[in-house]
């Protein structure tokens, strides 16, 4: 077991910590190759050594799988490993919206197992404000993790020794709508749960950095980060650029195992049409046998999440069409419904392969999700299918008649594939965030989009971009810019200005006698 100084440091504190009482949670933090995932599999290798109960998990299939492969131990998702199975039911929200809830589980687990969370910088701690139907726990993943492993218990029985290991890159992209990454913080588990903490971050790159072109680029833009330094990005000796349409197809239809990585959901969608376009012509219009789709909302009918990729085995050329104009709105709604038969591959690298039902106009449409008047229409065709209608209070004599009833009327929308039916976009390209978790041979990033780039969002978000990369970077829209760049007026200077950054310039002693001239102000053309 060769270990540096820093991860040894490292692994003496998480052994230190998992011996104490008085603290729950260990924060390692680390930036990429900085020998995380390693550390990890040596602390399973402890724990499993000393008997004691471990459990492993990511916040997605795919971060899991990558976990299980790297560990060499099992690993699960999150959602698998906090939510139960069992106490499911459909109730309704306080918009009378019909929301299927998983509650968080019963933990039987031992009263000293350690749970180690990797990409944790992906772990929120705000309510979704996303159109889901399926809703987990409070709706804050922090908070269930928390509420499961039961830490606050440990307070009240001297027996209990549960402890959680968030571990995390903390220059990645916060979750959506947060500021910053809530479980790589100490003080805010402090805060808002009254946890203490350890952490540890790791420094020191272990990974080969020599010809590895995406760890070069991610130590240029970490750089900058750690040093809050947002007026220059030069990751151009790391990147193959390439242009935006033919020349860009040529490229990618060459190489296996990528991902195009977007700033938006609209660019990537134009992204998707363009690929196709190029790879099936005028048959673009129908679903063929291999695309890659990503999944866009957790969907427990089928058991597959938000952000998981799953490939086309077979798809139906026939397609149900409903369209209706719903109470209160002037235009009629649409919405068509597809049967696909799809291959997953589960956090055990098992392939899954089974018949679902679709939302096929969502596929072929720029919106993100489904909107609110095609969630209404997808009811309204799901209770006719199913041969229901919701139970009105007035039509019952008495209210145990009336929860009865609708009990089974939630009973059978469970269980309609309509109800149900998967979310999926095409997955040629996707956001940033949706790639969070993969890694891939290669990728290609469009850096379109941006209103501005010397801020420390642009930074975070090209960072865990080419972190998704194991072997080579593609660039569109590539920006290169420096302190400099302002003052010139012709952008064609960049390329110049560049080899000037590399110029060393000898530091020269001015003589006395011209020190007390007047200074003369340049100007650049």
């Amino acid at each position: 077991m060769n270990l540096t100084a820093d991860q040894n440091d490292a692994l003496n504190k998480i052994t230190n910590f998992l011996q104490s009482r008085d603290r729950q949670i260990f924060i390692l933090k680390g930036y990429a190759g900085s020998g995380k995932t390693y550390l990890i599999k040596i602390i399973a290798e402890y724990l499993k050594k000393n008997h004691i109960d471990f459990y492993l998990a990511a916040p997605t299939g795919r971060a899991a799988r990558v976990l299980a492969s790297k560990s060499g131990m099992n690993a699960t998702t999150i959602h698998k490993l906090i939510y139960s199975e069992k106490s499911n039911e459909i109730i309704e929200n306080e918009n009378a919206e019909i929301i299927w809830h998983f509650d968080v589980g019963q933990n039987d687990h031992s009263i000293n197992a350690v749970y180690v969370f990797d990409e944790a910088s992906m772990i929120s701690d705000v309510e979704s404000d996303d159109n889901e139907n399926l809703r987990f726990g409070s709706g804050r993943l922090l908070h269930d993790i928390i509420e499961f492993v039961n830490l606050k218990l440990e307070e009240k029985s001297k027996q209990i020794n549960r402890k959680i290991i968030f571990v995390g890159d903390p220059a990645q992209l916060p979750p959506v709508s947060e500021n910053s990454s809530p479980a790589l913080s100490g003080s805010y588990l402090n805060k808002e749960y009254g946890l203490k903490s350890v952490s540890h971050e790791l420094k020191e790159v272990v990974r080969q950095v020599g010809n590895s072109h995406p760890l070069n680029a991610a130590t240029s833009i970490r750089n900058s980060l750690y040093n809050n330094r947002y007026n220059s990005f030069n990751i151009n000796n790391f990147v193959t650029p390439l242009p935006q349409k033919e020349g860009f197809f040529t490229n990618w239809s060459k190489i296996d195992d990528k991902k195009i990585i977007c700033y938006s959901n609209k660019i990537a969608f134009e992204e998707n049409l363009f690929i196709r376009k190029n790879l099936f012509g005028n048959e673009g219009n129908q679903i063929l046998l291999g695309e890659e789709l990503i999944v866009t909302s957790n969907n427990y009918y089928y058991g597959l999440m938000n952000g998981e990729f799953v490939s086309v085995v077979d798809a139906e050329e026939n397609v149900e069409n409903f369209e209706r104009t719903l109470k209160g709105w002037d235009k009629p709604t649409h919405i068509s419904f597809r049967n696909v038969k799809i291959k997953s591959i589960n956090e055990k690298s098992e392939e899954i392969v089974q018949n679902v039902k679709i939302t096929d106009h969502l596929l072929w449409s720029g919106e993100r999700d489904l909107t609110k008047e095609e969630f209404i229409l997808t009811r309204i065709i799901a209770e006719e299918k199913e041969g229901i209608s919701y139970p009105r209070k007035k039509h019952f004599s008495n209210i145990k008649e009336y929860n009865a009833a609708k009990k089974e009327y939630f009973k059978r929308l469970r269980e309609s594939p309509y109800f149900n039916a998967l979310r999926v976009k095409f997955g040629y390209a996707v956001t940033c965030h949706k790639a969070q978790g993969g890694e891939w041979e290669n990728v290609f990033i469009n850096f379109s989009g941006f209103s501005a780039y010397s801020n420390e969002f642009f930074f975070r978000w090209a960072y865990t971009a080419v972190t998704r990369a194991k072997q080579e970077l593609y660039a569109i829209n590539l920006p290169h810019f420096t302190p400099y760049s302002n003052l010139l007026s012709n952008p064609d200077d960049m390329n110049e200005l560049a080899e000037f950054e590399e110029v060393n310039i000898p530091e020269i002693e001015i003589p006395p006698h011209l020190r007390k001239k007047k200074k003369k102000r340049i100007y650049l053309k």
